[in-house]
């Protein structure tokens, strides 16, 4: 075979070479991949004892560098700054062993060990915002040549378009993965927006209930309560008719008590109706003195308890003192009190008062001689206007 067949088939096998190289190159999914496709197949194609790729794409600069048959991939923010100066020149460079001594951008790189020979350097800036530097070093005595060139300039087109393709890929891998985050945190604002729709309408729903029970409750009261005022306002109003007509004493005193219960009767109706304004009016809690407050309406019941022949007796046991709103609080006891007396049975009357602690808890009994109530209408005793018994 003369020399210029062994040249033909040397450069044939290295194109195949190069071919097998490109093919697995190409079938490459990630970076890693790429690096073993080089570790792989150049040396079949390019004599390169030492080759490093750099490749700058946006703010990250990949580096493929090959030495003794393993391939190492490193990322970094910028360039190499033997790379910048390369890219800057814009120039390819073929370097010897005294060149590559005396930059001090290259002493501590893999191109100062000792074997090496030449240096090729080869800087492309493609379309885009793509920077690459291809950098071979053999120990042949050979320099590299024209053909080496090609090649070279090949494996850096192909590896750059390569991996300009992983990158993009990763890009928008990185974006659907964005993008579907950014949808599962919308579908969960949503889910948050309609279950805060649904409580919203809950408690429209609620609140418009409320308000209707509330002006059903204020008609029925203003309703009840005119009626209730008129009664009296009528017996006052024919009782002062009377005593214009009366001449005799006797008959006079008798209406003038007549007008004073009457009149009584009026007040207590106007006290509980103030009751009702001051549930809705903040109070200070204080301690409440439970004996002091029992005789007071022991007496406001006085004349009640000795005109019906009513044992009034009560029993305090406390040793802790408890605080509520005073003004609520005789509210409710004065209602529970004066319905015991209203509705006693004639015999044996009483009404017993029970303040005690049990468990932490304050408990107050009130028991009277009445029929009591039956259980299935002690849900709706607190519903306005309701008796449970006509007695």
């Amino acid at each position: 075979m003369d020399h210029l067949d062994f040249v033909n088939t040397s450069l044939r096998l290295r194109y195949e070479a190069f071919s097998k190289f490109a093919t697995q190159v190409n079938q490459a999914n990630s970076l890693p991949e790429v690096g073993e496709a080089i570790a792989a197949n150049l040396k079949f194609v390019l004599d390169a004892f030492v080759f490093r790729l750099s490749i700058t794409q946006g703010q990250k600069t990949h580096i493929f560098e090959l030495f003794r048959g393993q391939c190492t991939i490193n990322t970094q923010k910028a360039p190499g700054t033997y790379e910048q100066k390369c890219l800057k020149q814009g120039l390819p460079l073929t370097l010897t062993p005294q060149d590559i001594q005396s930059d001090r951008l290259l002493c501590d790189s893999l191109f100062v060990h000792p074997k090496i020979t030449h240096l090729m350097v080869l800087p492309i800036s493609s379309l885009g915002d793509q920077q690459l530097v291809l950098s071979i070093a053999n120990k042949s005595q050979h320099a590299y040549n024209e053909i080496d060139f090609r090649f070279t300039r090949l494996i850096g087109e192909l590896l750059s378009t390569k991996v300009s393709q992983l990158l993009l890929i990763q890009k928008i891998a990185s974006q659907n993965k964005a993008l579907q985050q950014a949808n599962q945190q919308l579908s969960q604002l949503n889910q948050e927006v309609q279950v805060l729709n649904t409580e919203l309408e809950i408690k429209v729903e609620e609140r418009t209930f409320r308000l209707k029970e509330a002006h059903e409750e204020l008609h029925t009261l203003l309703y009840r309560t005119s009626h209730d005022f008129r009664r009296p306002l009528t017996s006052i109003l024919g009782i002062a008719q009377l005593l214009t007509m009366s001449q005799s004493a006797e008959e006079i005193s008798v209406f003038a008590q007549h007008l004073e219960s009457t009149v009584n009767g009026l007040d207590n109706m106007l006290v509980k109706l103030q009751a009702l304004v001051l549930t809705e009016v903040e109070e200070i809690p204080e301690a409440i003195q439970f004996p002091n407050l029992i005789e007071r309406l022991k007496s406001k019941f006085h004349q009640d308890l000795i005109k019906n022949a009513i044992e009034f007796t009560y029993q305090v046991q406390l040793e802790s003192k408890y605080l509520s709103r005073p003004t609520i609080l005789t509210a409710i006891l004065e209602n529970l009190i004066e319905n015991a007396i209203r509705y006693r049975r004639a015999n044996d009357s009483f009404v017993h008062m029970e303040v005690k602690e049990e468990a932490s808890s304050l408990v107050i009994q009130i028991a009277d001689n009445g029929e009591g109530i039956l259980e299935h209408l002690q849900p709706v005793i607190f519903d306005m206007y309701v008796k449970a018994s006509d007695r």
